[in-house]
């Protein structure tokens, strides 16, 4: 997870020559008129802790993508002023992502965007190799010092991992509030966590206010609302613990009463047929699907929702009018709310799609 500072970040040329030379957008009037088509983004990658070498391995058959040695992160989408998103293809060629929700949020959101606010979901695709600590993020904003801690939903979907990786989302059905107290810096709280051995394409999701670490040894898709840090809960007793006021401020934020099963466990079946298969419907935040593409898949954004279309196992050639996108395995598109209709072609068969939007309201 990004907890409190980035240690490096890299910006890369794609093979057309998309630069980072960025442009203002001017307004006029209330709401700018945008170019609208599926948006692809310059990723941004970030090195933390060791290389395992699963994230290059996912990656190696995307010509377009130039991975540096030591990345052990990209960020696939991201608002902040710090994690400025680019986009990196069509006319809005090196735009700041920003600059479009800014100017066309309506278009660019979805209809009830509020003005000025970000884009609501970060992407990110994260190869863990360094022992992470038991976090949480808080339901309700927490300041301690100079840093804020947000309410931030959080979902991940598995794409690789080592015999040894483990997941932990949530507190075991059996365990009570005093022993994971008094487990905290112990390597027992591993036995008062819900821990999985994540299986390609298990997916797992922690709300606000759930305990959560990925475990060395995975490579996931990771999806939240901002890239900012999370509360430490405990280093598992293997290093020093967290500041005090950290730990506290973290056991104030943790929902205990809720003890659901976090894991969306994966359909195994292989894929024959196109269908559309529910992941996560009922989070108020976004909602998550998987298309499960054998030959192709036709939509349309309405006005109410982008939808993001993450391509996880295959490659996808995406159409909009005469519009012609290929995505590879490991990328993404951003359709506007105001775009309209698509198709999805699995480039070759079979593809699995993440399609991420906003819940009607």
């Amino acid at each position: 997870m990004l907890e409190n500072s980035i240690v490096r970040l890299r910006l890369f040329n794609d093979a057309r020559g998309i630069s980072l030379r960025l442009s203002s957008l001017q307004p006029s009037g209330p709401a700018m008129r945008v170019p609208l088509y599926p948006l692809r983004f310059v990723p941004m990658y970030e090195q933390r802790g060791a290389v395992g070498g699963l994230l290059a391995e996912y990656l190696k058959d995307d010509p377009g993508r130039a991975l540096p040695p030591d990345a052990t992160a990209s960020w696939e989408l991201v608002d902040t002023p710090e994690l400025p998103s680019v986009v990196a293809n069509g006319p809005l060629a090196g735009k700041r992502f920003s600059e479009l929700v800014a100017h066309a949020p309506r278009e660019i959101v979805g209809r009830r965007h509020p003005q000025g606010k970000p884009f609501p979901l970060c992407v990110r695709l994260a190869d863990i190799n360094t022992p992470e600590p038991l976090a949480v993020c808080p339901e309700a904003p927490v300041r301690l010092g100079d840093e804020v801690y947000r309410p931030n939903h959080r979902f991940w979907l598995s794409l690789g991992a080592t015999e040894a990786a483990e997941i932990n989302v949530g507190i075991s059905q059996t365990a009570t509030r005093v022993d994971f107290i008094h487990s905290l810096e112990s390597l027992d709280l591993r036995n008062l966590l819900q821990c999985y051995a994540p299986l390609p394409h298990d997916a797992f999701f922690a709300p606000s206010g759930r305990v959560f670490s990925i475990g060395p040894g995975n490579l996931v898709l990771e999806l939240c609302e901002h890239p900012g840090p999370a509360l430490p809960v405990s280093h598992w007793g293997q290093s020093e613990p967290p500041p005090p006021e950290l730990v506290e401020a973290a056991l104030r934020s943790v929902y205990f009463q809720d003890r659901q099963v976090r894991r969306i466990s994966r359909d195994a079946s292989s894929i024959s047929q196109t269908r559309k298969v529910p992941l996560l419907p009922h989070c108020p935040s976004f909602s998550v699907e998987e298309i499960r593409l054998y030959d192709h898949f036709y939509d349309r954004t309405a006005g109410n929702s982008f939808h993001l279309l993450a391509v996880v196992e295959g490659s996808v050639r995406l159409e909009n009018g005469t519009y012609v996108e290929h995505i590879p395995c490991g990328s993404l598109a951003c359709l506007p709310a105001a775009m309209g209709d698509y198709r999805l072609y699995a480039d070759p068969a079979p593809a699995r799609v993440l399609r991420v939007s906003r819940p009607a309201i």
